[in-house]
């Protein structure tokens, strides 16, 4: 089975079940993640038809703010989470600025993914895309 990005409109229990697992080690983001349903935007990263990645991201204008993104502990380091963001930004038809919550911890890695889908570094922290 090959690895899914998809939009969610509602949760359902094997949702609710999976997203747990995913905020397992970081549980003060279930929450926000269900929410995300109704307050802004809920994208997941499905394999075998289980979910093992989560995206919460909100639109204002042609920004795209990323709320949270977390990979299950033991998919971690995989590229989940690039393939995760990538298909994100292709959905909202590359926006032409990315930010990140600031309680988000950004890795490093996400540096190339960003580059490779055009976005260049700005002094404030967001990502504006290229002209």
């Amino acid at each position: 089975m090959r690895l899914m990005v998809k939009p969610i409109s509602e949760i359902d229990a094997r949702l609710e079940a999976d997203l747990a697992k995913i905020c397992a080690d970081i549980p003060e983001w279930l929450a926000p993640q269900l929410a995300a349903v109704t307050d802004g935007y809920l994208f997941t990263s499905t394999f075998n038809d289980r979910h093992i990645a989560s995206c919460h991201v909100n639109l204002e204008q042609r920004s795209l703010i990323i709320e949270h993104l977390i990979v299950g502990e033991i998919n971690r380091n995989r590229g989940i989470g690039h393939d995760l963001l990538r298909q994100v930004i292709k959905h909202f038809k590359t926006p032409t600025q990315l930010t990140f919550n600031n309680d988000l911890k950004v890795p490093s890695t996400f540096r190339k993914v960003l580059v490779s889908c055009g976005y260049e570094p700005q002094v404030d922290g967001s990502w504006m895309l290229s002209s």
